[in-house]
């Protein structure tokens, strides 16, 4: 098995990261991850003389490649996020969402279904490319308040706990035919695939 690392920007990544069911999917690419992900706490806290600290500590861990998830947020494009970041191209692979990791999450239809507790008698129609959508986490977060009201606090650790509770998969967010061919997800399930 080839080993691992991930340094994140935030809960909602770190808590898919060590999930179950990410770790399942590694195996399933003979990959193993050598430490916990490391969560920098925002994507302010994403640049080079942070990342340093954190590829080193991944690095004496046995990590032969290290991983970078980003959002893409305020940034014009992603080149931007690579000028700031500024990954060693070496040892990093950076990954960027469009937007937000939430666009990931809302792309699984088969999961949001189960975490709206959409049925066939309810009205819902849903095709959206999740990529273009200005704010992802938001647009969960009013279709959970429209549909589970009775839901409270709804938290972007909530928002991950329900979709990993209802089997998200990854693998089935990257086929969501609405979004855009070569989008971060197809990307990332294949710099996996590479390792």
């Amino acid at each position: 098995m080839v080993k691992i690392g991930f340094i994140c920007e935030g809960d909602t990544e770190a808590i898919f990261l060590s999930s179950q069911n990410f770790k399942n999917l590694l195996i399933s690419k003979n990959l193993e991850m050598v430490e916990k992900p490391i969560n920098v706490k925002g994507n302010g806290n994403l640049l080079p003389h942070n990342i340093i600290n954190y590829t080193n500590i991944l690095l004496e861990k046995g990590a032969r490649k290290i991983f970078i998830l980003a959002d893409l947020e305020n940034d014009s494009c992603v080149t931007k996020t690579k000028e700031r970041i500024k990954p060693n191209t070496e040892i990093h692979v950076l990954v960027v969402s469009k937007k937000m990791i939430e666009s990931w999450l809302i792309s699984d239809l088969v999961t949001l279904f189960k975490v709206l507790k959409i049925t066939k008698k309810t009205k819902f129609n849903y095709n959206i490319n999740s990529e273009v959508l200005d704010n992802p986490k938001k647009e969960i977060k009013d279709l959970i308040k429209k549909y589970r009201p009775n839901l409270k606090a709804v938290n972007e650790k909530l928002i991950i706990n329900l979709f990993l509770e209802n089997e998200f998969s990854l693998e089935r967010a990257s086929q969501n035919i609405f979004l855009n061919k070569n989008n971060s997800l197809e990307y990332f399930i294949k710099k996996l695939e590479t390792i």
